[in-house]
């Protein structure tokens, strides 16, 4: 991680002199940081903001000049701009943050500000930045930048003062985040800020003390939204949020961010949790989540969030980078798994999440006792279902892990999660809860099992209207 500011002593000396180039993702946050240079006596603009202004970076008016990737590498204007002789003699560096790999990108040419190096003079130097980066990611980044023989400043992601958490809840978010906005209704702008990371633009929702940031929010909302999080005593409380959101913003008396559904890799995870606790504060990063949430997560993803066999923040950073850690010593704070070992008594409960503590309550479950003959039963008819399932299609290993893992693995994944939580399974809902299945048939077909095997079901089946389904991948609607 490296410190992302660009500053100078004399900053009368670089106008006219030297240029420095910028490429960032975010237009608000390139038109935050011009005006902080600007306020410093830096000459700095951003690229495509007006004619004007765009003339004058064209002849070499300023010293600092920001642009994001679909400007300077996708707009054939900028390209010719960028090989003109006052750039070719005048660029003393470039520097690009929040640097991208080109096979999962943020945005299509986000994975293709290499193509700037064909552009530019070899000698120049380039700093690329990033909050988090594998190994392996690394070295696809060198590659993708031309930057094979540099210099790495890398430091461990981990952060000691924020607890890690995950915790399988209602598909219906009336209901897992009840307890939230009881809370902005009784508190208002007293309540604690929260910043919740949505699967899609879809998911995210606005209101008073609440706000939305995506790609498609207006500009002059992001930059409403990324001043009330520098300040911690502004009213908004709650923001809902695509990954968009956070990309250089300095997130101040943020102590609490959820995840309404798992990210897709452990990189956006640990990116997106690292927005916490900035001050070093204790904070919080939860993971609420209901089973057909798991669809399309890279292995290493699921992993973590399915298999609580271990200190999660050791496992976090096993899977991110192969790193070797251990636990924290004071267990309450590390994770809710080291929690449940913790033997500090009544003051562990303090060190959880409010959220996570409450996250899911007003549910009210159905229960049946389950005998052994009936576990005997309904394994037996799970493995007929799975295997005829997986062959005919309907299941696949497509539908509930990645092509990585085995139809024998998919099937028992399934009929471990129906066991497991048998004496409570009496709807869809139930089912998409806690199993990982992700169609509406697969779930009906397991659903009328139940029924049969327990016969305590009056109506076994719903049409898909009934569990507020709204895209493919099972994500609601906030607030």
């Amino acid at each position: 991680h490296v410190r992302k500011t660009i500053s100078c002593k004399q900053p009368c000396e670089l106008a006219g002199v030297i240029i420095v180039l910028v490429v960032r993702p975010l237009v608000a946050i390139m038109e935050d940081q011009v005006r902080t240079l600007q306020s410093k006596g830096i000459a700095a603009a951003v690229c495509g903001k007006d004619p004007e202004t765009d003339e004058k970076i064209a002849a070499g008016h300023y010293s600092i000049v920001y642009g994001s990737a679909e400007t300077l590498v996708g707009d054939d204007k900028w390209r010719a701009i960028l090989q003109k002789d006052v750039f070719r003699v005048r660029l003393v560096g470039i520097a690009v943050d929040e640097v991208q790999g080109n096979e999962a990108p943020f945005r299509e040419w986000c994975g293709k500000v290499g193509e700037l190096r064909s552009l530019l003079p070899t000698s120049v130097p380039l700093l690329a930045m990033t909050a988090t980066a594998s190994k392996a990611m690394r070295q696809k980044l060198r590659n993708n930048l031309g930057m094979q023989q540099c210099i790495e400043l890398v430091k461990s992601p981990s952060r000691d003062n924020i607890r890690l958490a995950t915790k399988k809840v209602s598909s219906d978010p009336s209901i897992t985040f009840a307890w939230l906005c009881g809370e902005l209704e009784s508190k208002g702008p007293r309540t604690e800020k929260v910043v919740i990371y949505c699967k899609s633009a879809k998911d995210v929702s606005a209101n008073r003390l609440v706000d939305m940031y995506h790609s498609a929010t207006p500009e002059d909302v992001k930059l409403h939204i990324m001043n009330s999080l520098k300040d911690p005593m502004s009213l908004l409380r709650v923001v809902s949020a695509t990954s968009a959101l956070g990309m250089g913003v300095d997130f101040k008396g943020v102590n609490n961010v959820v995840h309404n559904g798992p990210p897709r890799n452990i990189e956006a995870y640990m990116q997106a949790f690292g927005r916490a606790g900035r001050d070093g504060s204790h904070a919080h990063s939860i993971i609420l989540y209901h089973g057909r949430q798991l669809q399309c997560l890279s292995d290493e993803m699921l992993m973590y969030v399915s298999e609580a066999k271990q200190c999660m923040r050791v496992k976090l950073l096993q899977l991110f980078d192969g790193e070797n850690t251990k636990p924290l010593a004071l267990k309450h704070a590390c994770c809710s798994f080291c929690a449940l070992s913790c033997d500090c008594q009544d003051t562990c409960d303090v060190h959880a999440s409010p959220l996570e503590k409450h996250a899911g309550e007003g549910l009210v479950h159905k229960d049946r006792t389950v005998t052994d003959e009936q576990r005997t039963i309904l394994r037996e008819r799970l493995l007929s279902i799975t295997h005829d399932m997986t062959h005919q299609g309907v299941c696949g290993t497509l539908s509930v892990y990645s092509t990585q893992q085995t139809e024998k693995n998919t099937g028992e994944i399934v009929i471990k999660e129906v066991m497991d939580s048998s004496s409570r399974l009496f709807t869809l809902v139930d089912i998409f809860c806690n199993v990982q299945v992700f169609k509406v048939d697969e779930a009906q077909a397991i659903l009328n099992i139940v029924s049969e095997v327990f016969c305590d079901i009056e109506e076994c089946y719903e049409d898909e209207e009934s569990i507020n389904v709204e895209d493919e991948f099972g994500n609601m609607t906030l607030f």
